[in-house]
């Protein structure tokens, strides 16, 4: 990183592998592993630069990745993204003032994750 906190050739990599990210989930079929993994990575390159006061797509590209294919590995670190990124955005690593409605969803999330998956055909 530069002086200021910039890192220009991380940026230009960030926004490359982004466009190719989401030129890959327009050609995808539905959803599955290859999507969640895809959502995962989009979620990730979101939570580094997408940190503006009032917007980020981190908290939906990931929720994206888990609802994708709850199986998938990329479903699990999505989800632990995802926490750490909700509760750090509220109170720091504490996660004291999450508010229940983020709360819920967590929940939810997890229970998505943790139920058994259907016998394949």
């Amino acid at each position: 990183r530069g002086d200021k906190g910039d890192d220009l050739p991380g940026l230009v990599d960030y926004l490359a592998a982004s466009g190719e990210l989401n030129r890959f989930i327009q050609t995808q079929p539905g959803p599955g592993a290859e999507a969640s993994r895809a959502y995962y990575m989009l979620g990730l390159i979101e939570s580094r630069i997408g940190m503006t006061a009032w917007i980020s797509q981190a908290e939906a590209l990931l929720e994206a990745s888990i609802l994708s294919d709850p199986s998938a590995s990329s479903a699990e670190d999505a989800y632990a993204l995802l926490e750490e990124f909700v509760t750090a955005g509220y109170t720091g690593s504490g996660g004291e003032n999450v508010p229940p409605a983020w709360k819920a969803r967590l929940a939810e999330l997890r229970a998505i994750l943790d139920e058994p998956a259907a016998p394949s055909r």
